[in-house]
Formats: C-alpha cells, structure tokens, sequence
C-alpha cells in the first residue's frame, strides 16, 4: 500500500462535484449541527453500506469505484486502505481534516493496517487527532510503535 497514491485518490473524490453531492444524502436522516454531527453520519453510512473484506492482492479501490458501486447495488466492499479512502474523501468533503495513519510494521519494512484519522477543530492551538477505523474490532489490539502519516 503507498499512503501517498491513496492520498492522491482521495483528493481526487473530494474534488469531483459527484462526490461531493453525494455526501448530501449521507447525512438525510440526521440532524446535523456541528462536524461531529457529520462524523456520525457518515460513520453509519459506511456501517451499512460497506463490507470489509481481505483482499488476496493488494489493489487501491477508489473513493469514486466505491461510491459508484453503492449507487449501482447498495454496497460496496473493501479492505482497509479502501475504506480509510472512502471515509478521508467523506471527511473531507464536509470539510473535516483527516490522514492516513499506516501501523502494524512487518519485518519485511511493510505496514499490515491503515485507517483514517481525523482532527476537529475545536481549540486554537489542540492537536488531537482521533481515529476511525471500522474494521478496529477485527485486528489485534494497536501497536504503539512503529507507524507511517500521511496528510489528505
């Protein structure tokens, strides 16, 4: 997985004006106040409408593949890196800060898990950056070393 190339996906769904559209109809059904009303929001789209999966080769799945696939059949699936895209696109289209945050280094120098972090803005000068992954449950507890960031 290169975090860089899923950056550059990522930007790319929240640039395009069909993406960004999209995101309207998230949040139909939710009142919707403040970012973490959206987070909420968005959070129980991707519960129902996204399938996490292993995938046997890694292939990066596009935040635009996914959310043509939900309008084509109501879901989509993916694994990791597939959904921290869609969720860093997401966040970004309403205006949240996100990155990646790659963790789980193998010997072989790789990373095993990605997932989207996200920072609100609520005090000047905090920098607490909060996770968003999904797939938390399914994955051994997070390893407080070695990790990889990269800003949407």
């Amino acid at each position: 997985m290169t975090l860089q190339e899923m950056a550059r996906l990522t930007r790319e769904a929240i640039s395009d004006s069909r993406f960004r559209d999209y995101k309207n109809g998230i949040i139909t059904g939710f009142y919707v106040q403040s970012a973490m009303g959206y987070i909420q929001a968005i959070r129980h789209f991707i519960e129902i409408h996204v399938r996490i999966v292993n995938e046997p080769e890694e292939l990066l799945v596009s935040p635009l593949r996914m959310l043509w696939e939900i309008e084509l059949v109501g879901y989509t699936s993916g694994d990791c890196d597939d959904i921290a895209m869609l969720i860093a696109a997401f966040f970004g289209a309403v205006g949240i800060e996100a990155r990646f945050k790659a963790i789980m280094k193998t010997s072989e120098g790789w990373y095993q898990h990605v997932f989207t972090e996200y920072r609100l803005q609520t005090h000047k000068h905090m920098q607490i950056w909060r996770s968003c992954d999904p797939s938390a449950a399914a994955i051994p507890v997070y390893d407080s070393g070695d990790f990889l960031i990269e800003n949407v």
